[in-house]
């Protein structure tokens, strides 16, 4: 019989709480980089976290 503790628990998430902080592969290095955006600031920000790498971008 299952755990309580092992079992899912729904968080109720949506694809709109992932839209500001997104995890990708960073194309120089294939490890983890994040991308940030501020909608109200009109900001994205791309940081590679092994190969140092950052990006801005300002509409």
């Amino acid at each position: 019989m299952p755990n309580k503790e092992n079992r899912f628990q729904d968080q109720n998430l949506r694809v709109s709480d992932f839209e500001q902080e997104v995890w990708v592969v960073c194309p120089q290095c294939a490890k983890k980089a994040i991308t940030r955006v501020d909608f109200e600031t009109k900001n994205a920000d791309y940081f590679a976290l092994f190969a140092v790498t950052t990006k801005k971008k300002t509409r």
